[in-house]
């Protein structure tokens, strides 16, 4: 009874054995056949780096949030600043015309009276929106700073996935050295009959 234990214990351990750990797959990105770089320009305006990144993206949740976030505070602030620029252009346009029509007032007085009147009110239209101006201005430097950090992430996400290609697809020498070794037999019989 004691060694049919001992036997089915041993089959067991032998049927199990340890698996070695998985190396992440090669991106797709870097999978393709072309020596160029053609095939990425047609398929991504920006090519490798962003290519690696959107299979980054697809397989990260946490990227993807990031993401689908950044894309969403660019939607907000694309229609909320659309709609103030809207507003400013119409005013600026008045007073554009406003002092044009001003100035087409032939009596010089009156003139002068009106081009003070609309003067004024140009000048309070201007401390009126000058808040929103200032919250355009902060809008428009973290948009500018979120395209920063969006790049700096992609390229820190990226290096590693590239990094790790290099070391893991570098092709061999010995296509190389066999190109260069018949480039020397033809120069040497080349050489050898220009003689």
């Amino acid at each position: 009874m004691g060694i049919l234990f001992l036997c089915s214990c041993e089959t067991h351990r032998k049927q199990s054995p340890v698996q070695p750990p998985q190396q992440p797959e090669t991106p797709k990105a870097l999978t393709e056949k072309s020596s160029s770089g053609e095939f990425l320009s047609k398929r991504i305006p920006d090519g490798l780096v962003d290519a690696l990144y959107a299979e980054l993206v697809s397989n990260s949740p946490e990227l993807r949030d990031v993401d689908d976030k950044l894309k969403a505070i660019k939607e907000m602030s694309g229609d909320s600043l659309s709609a103030f620029q809207l507003f400013t252009r119409k005013n600026e346009d008045y007073y554009r015309r406003a002092f044009a029509k001003a100035g087409d007032i032939q009596d010089s007085v009156l003139k002068k009276q009106m081009l003070a009147i609309i003067a004024r009110s140009d000048t309070n239209y201007k401390q009126f929106i000058e808040p929103m101006q200032n919250l355009e201005s902060r809008i428009d430097n973290k948009n500018a700073s979120l395209q920063d950090y969006h790049i700096v992430l992609k390229l820190k996400k990226t290096l590693p996935v590239i990094q790790q290609y290099q070391q893991k697809s570098l092709p061999p020498k010995s296509a190389l050295n066999n190109v260069l070794a018949e480039q020397d037999k033809l120069l040497n019989k080349m050489n050898t009959m220009s003689n």
